[in-house]
């Protein structure tokens, strides 16, 4: 995901693509599920929170499959 946001990621000076977010993930034995809170001060493209969402939506289903 970082290589396809690279010159977004350039221009605003932001190495992680995760910098713009927190991840809460709920409490070990409990169904997998999160939050991600968006922080401020980044104004992440749309699209770009939505490749977040989505990657992190296939981890909880790949984490409760599993």
């Amino acid at each position: 995901m970082e290589t396809r946001y690279e010159p977004y990621l350039d221009i605003h000076a932001i190495e992680d693509v995760l910098e713009g977010c927190d991840i809460i993930q709920a409490p070990l034995g409990e169904v997998p599920t999160g939050k991600l809170i968006w922080k401020e001060g980044y104004d992440l493209p749309l699209e770009l929170k939505r490749d977040i969402i989505n990657l992190y939506n296939k981890h909880f289903i790949d984490q409760e499959a599993g």
